[in-house]
């Protein structure tokens, strides 16, 4: 089944569980596990590993590691993002939760994605104790460590024979907003080899700042203007709430156009050029590939729920933008094993149209099964999922498909 070493490899030492002798004993126990909550398993247990063993799909990754397998306390999510529920949650208290929550999820080979914005800005008075806050970019490496020392293991070797060949580890998504006051050590976090080197980054640019960011090169475009010109003309302004409005610790989740909306006091802090923000993230990410760039308020817009729920994050990789305790299970479709007289032989090229729609319903079925098969970290990812069966039937080689 295997056409080179290195795909051997891949499965022997992440996805193959002891009791598998060979690929098709892992798909036969993905399929398996998938299908036990069918009314007829045996029907379904046989399209699904039909699926599987044809390629046709691929599961996520925690899928066919842990489908199926005596590991009760792992998951077949291959992600999570952190909750944002208000009251005292940019506190000790808040900000600790949020980190047990998040070692849970990673204990259980889950991933994490966190919008950081929540927690006030480093030099920030705290009246309580005297002292100034740390500030976001700072409790990030908290849950850094935290992702470290959670799915380090041991170290010892040899390895118990009856355990898994390795946990999965700790991938986490960091996210922070343009108007947050520690934005710039965000961005230039990475800068420092080591720092915060469990987490993918991304700034997550509204509407607003990249309105600002357009209209001042499109300033530029005139050769009669300079930048000069264009830096004092097109500015960005950082802000956060007054930590000391009655209001604040009830009611703050991290949504500051929430927090305008109603009315609340909103602290300014400086200003710098809109397009030295926009060069210093460019710069950055040309420099270390960090951060990389979210439009939450386009995925809002978009997304089809905006109407009771607010997505602040994306899972580890980016590619699913999700609410509070949302998940991806994921699983695409293969496209080029549909394409029927590939060109260069006789024939006609074709894409099976009607083949490609059954797998597509049929791998629908199985990761909303999946939902109804996991263990899950915490009850409210589970309570999130079950409201909405959100899951991600996407596709992979239309390249190959279409060349």
């Amino acid at each position: 089944m295997f056409k080179d070493a290195f795909s051997q490899e891949v499965w022997e030492t992440k996805y193959r569980d002891k009791h598998d002798h060979t690929i098709e004993d892992t798909f036969r126990r993905v399929a398996d596990a998938m299908a036990s909550v069918e009314e007829n398993p045996s029907l379904w247990k046989k399209r699904f590993y039909d699926m599987l063993s044809d390629f046709k799909v691929v599961p996520g990754g925690r899928i066919i590691s842990n489908a199926g397998t005596e590991w009760k306390g792992t998951t077949l999510i291959n992600c999570f993002v952190a909750p944002r529920t208000p009251g005292n949650l940019d506190s000790i208290e808040g900000i600790a939760n949020n980190q047990l929550k998040q070692q849970l999820t990673l204990k259980s080979e889950g991933g994490w994605g966190e919008n950081f914005s929540y927690i006030r800005p480093r030099g920030t008075f705290i009246h309580g104790v005297g002292v100034d806050s740390p500030g976001a970019v700072k409790f990030m490496e908290g849950f850094d460590k935290g992702s470290e020392i959670v799915t380090s293991g041991s170290g010892l070797a040899p390895s118990r024979s009856d355990a898994k060949k390795a946990i999965r580890k700790g991938a986490m998504m960091g996210v922070m907003d343009v108007w947050h006051p520690d934005i710039i050590e965000f961005i230039t976090a990475k800068q420092t080899p080591g720092r915060l080197s469990k987490f993918n980054m991304s700034v997550n640019c509204t509407d607003e700042f990249m309105e600002k960011v357009i209209a001042a090169k499109d300033y530029l475009s005139d050769p009669e203007n300079t930048r000069e010109m264009a830096d004092e003309q097109y500015s960005w302004t950082f802000k956060f709430p007054d930590t000391k409005h009655p209001k604040y610790d009830k009611e703050w989740d991290g949504d500051i156009l929430k927090w305008e909306g109603n009315g609340y006091t909103v602290n300014e802090y400086r200003t710098i050029p809109v397009l030295h923000m926009w060069d210093l993230v460019m710069q950055s990410t040309y420099n270390r590939a960090e951060p990389g760039i979210l439009w939450l308020d386009r995925a809002n817009y978009f997304n089809p729920l905006k109407y009771f729920e607010k997505i602040f994050a994306t899972n580890p990789c980016g590619e699913q933008p999700l609410p509070p305790y949302g998940c991806c299970d994921l699983g695409p479709i293969i496209l080029t094993r549909f394409v029927r007289h590939a060109f260069g032989f006789d024939g006609i090229a074709a894409f099976d149209f009607d083949a490609f729609a059954k797998s597509v319903a049929t791998q629908v079925r199985a990761l909303d099964n999946v939902l109804d098969v996991t263990y899950w970290p915490l009850p409210q990812q589970q309570a999130e999922a079950a409201a909405k069966r959100r899951i991600g039937v996407g596709f992979t080689g239309l390249g190959n498909v279409l060349s």
